[in-house]
């Protein structure tokens, strides 16, 4: 499994996201965090099935997701006005698992690595959730 990757957007990305002003010059509003596409909503429907209790969570708490996708679009898009590739990736998520997650003290992100202690963890714990 890859490693996991911080997708928080730099000061640079922020600033291209955030609206400018009738003046041009761009709004003191904070812009997003994430890039477009990156937050996930699960709804009701979707908590129930997965026996999700809203009350292990609080806002601010890290959480895991494992989820297995269908690749369901891929394009490489080349414009005679740009000399940079576009590329585009859709993901469908087929299946779904959600933990409480744990902040690793020394990078602040979340493993799911297995471990040399307990070889086997993560995919004992999809197991115990029918995945």
């Amino acid at each position: 499994m890859s490693d996991m990757v911080n997708m928080e957007m730099s000061e640079k990305e922020k600033e291209k996201s955030i609206p400018t002003s009738i003046e041009g010059k761009p709004e003191k509003a904070k812009g997003p965090q994430y890039p477009y596409g990156l937050k996930l909503d699960l709804d009701n429907e979707s908590l129930d099935k997965m026996d999700i209790d809203l009350s292990e969570f609080d806002v601010g708490d890290n959480a895991m997701i494992m989820a297995k996708v269908k690749v369901s679009s891929k394009s490489i898009d080349k414009y005679d006005y740009d000399t940079k590739e576009r590329k585009r990736i859709s993901l469908q998520i087929t299946h779904l698992c959600l933990e409480q997650g744990e902040e690793d003290e020394d990078e602040g992100e979340m493993d799911w690595e297995d471990d040399e202690k307990e070889p086997g963890k993560v995919d004992q714990i999809l197991r115990k959730k029918g995945y």
